[in-house]
């Protein structure tokens, strides 16, 4: 029992840093994905503007 105790406590700890690491780099896609729909939302209002704009210049 006294040889599995260190290997079962490597074990564990290697599984909790792996954890760790997939949390951190959900954080990261989550930062990503908040950052694009931003721009995405963003582009789609400046291109609305532009039509918007081009076809007030067309009637007037």
């Amino acid at each position: 029992m006294q040889i599995l105790l260190p290997q079962i406590l490597e074990t564990l700890i290697n599984f909790k840093f792996l954890v760790q690491k997939y949390e951190d780099l959900a954080k990261v896609m989550d930062n990503y994905r908040s950052k694009t729909r931003k721009k995405k939302v963003l582009c789609t209002l400046f291109i609305e503007n532009e039509r918007f704009l081009h076809l007030s210049r067309t009637i007037f």
